[in-house]
């Protein structure tokens, strides 16, 4: 109810992205919400930590992106603004590491009446994940080298091959 509260504010969009939506397709539990939001997310997390009436922030931020975690009763909710300056949802998911984690639904459309929430994947995550394969997003490996190990773990964890572009 929180996080419907918060979402519903005015001027605040929230998706729900990522790792959450990728283990949600694969009929897997999540451990965290993974959310973009347009704007700030630290100003969001704050928002949402008042209607949780607590928890912890931990800002997770790199040089070019902002990302907050609050942590509240062992539960974990990230939020993490739109990517390097990107003015949409869909530019932020072309910006991230693998395209099985770039794709988003909006968050309020999920819970609502709508009968069909947008589901947004610019990148082919669900092709990819319909054929198992861990596929990089373009400049994934520039903006981050470390996301090559991810990959590796990805499929070790999901039990996925490495595209061979990839690779």
């Amino acid at each position: 109810q929180a996080l419907v509260r918060t979402a519903g504010k005015k001027g605040v969009q929230m998706y729900l992205v990522g790792g959450t939506v990728r283990d949600c397709l694969l009929g897997r539990i999540s451990h965290d919400l993974d959310f973009a939001v347009s704007g700030s997310a630290l100003t969001v997390a704050k928002l949402l930590q008042q209607e949780l009436g607590g928890g912890t922030l931990i800002d997770l931020s790199g040089p070019d992106d902002e990302a907050i975690r609050l942590v509240w009763w062992g539960e974990q909710v990230d939020l993490s603004a739109f990517r390097a300056a990107a003015t949409s949802i869909e530019q932020d998911l072309c910006l991230r590491d693998f395209t099985i984690n770039a794709m988003a639904v909006p968050f309020l459309e999920i819970l609502g009446d709508t009968p069909n929430p947008t589901f947004l994947d610019p990148t082919g995550g669900l092709d990819d994940l319909r054929e198992a394969r861990v596929r990089h997003c373009a400049g994934a490996f520039i903006a981050d080298p470390v996301r090559m190990l991810r990959g590796y773990r990805l499929c070790a964890s999901l039990g996925f091959q490495l595209d061979d572009t990839t690779k």
